[in-house]
């Protein structure tokens, strides 16, 4: 009979080595409890900081696109209105300040988002605090966008009236162009709230405790 002990037997360690190769060999929880209480990390943090870290991206992107449009735009404008019978609504062919600083105010917090979305894929409980206020920021300024489009919207609506004989106007009366105009305030409208909204639910309404977030209840709130 061997006399060597057995380390599992005895409950005297964690690991033993191999006699012959050296390797040590860590011992598996084997206790009820040891099991029970392990929990793997929650997973959504990841993906809603992921999306985040995406959606802030474009918003980059089209903001920076965007901000270099209403600076360049107004000559490229000034040059067609030059070519035709009529020319072009002013607001055209003028550089808008509002939308110039409403843009690039976007464009800073887009960038904003992308930190907010890194603070949540590594689930710190900061971030929800950050997202919350980020969300609402956001749906204000999306909310000053639409503003401003329907007014440029309607002057250039009231110009057109005025103007019927523009060549401008004639591209105006068509089916299609109030379709375009259409499409183009949804889009801006769904770009500029789901994600805003789907934050301001989530982080104030289904997840507002740090464990949810950590998977620890210890974690004290940010």
């Amino acid at each position: 009979m061997n006399d060597e002990s057995n380390p599992y037997d005895a409950g005297e360690a964690d690991r033993t080595q191999g006699s012959d190769t050296g390797d040590v060999f860590i011992a598996p929880p084997t206790e009820p409890g040891e099991i029970d209480d392990f929990k793997e990390p929650p997973r959504w943090p990841s993906v809603v900081g992921v999306i985040g870290i995406v959606w802030g991206a474009l918003g980059l992107v089209c903001g920076g696109l965007g901000s270099a449009w209403m600076m360049i735009g107004p000559r490229f404008m000034q040059s067609g209105a030059g070519q035709m019978q009529g020319g072009m609504p002013p607001v055209m062919t003028t550089f808008q300040p509002g939308q110039f600083v409403l843009t690039i105010v976007g464009t800073v917090w887009s960038l904003y988002l992308i930190v907010c979305g890194a603070v949540c894929a590594s689930r710190k409980p900061i971030a929800r605090p950050m997202t919350l206020l980020w969300a609402v920021v956001a749906i204000a300024l999306t909310a000053v966008s639409m503003k401003m489009q329907l007014d440029l919207q309607a002057e250039i609506a009231q110009w057109v009236k005025d103007n019927p004989t523009a060549d401008f106007s004639k591209t105006q009366q068509g089916p299609g162009a109030a379709i375009g105009r259409m499409a183009g305030l949804a889009f801006g409208l769904i770009f500029g709230l789901a994600w805003p909204v789907f934050c301001l639910v989530w982080f104030g309404v289904v997840k507002t405790k740090p464990e949810q977030m950590t998977g620890d209840a210890d974690v004290p709130a940010a």
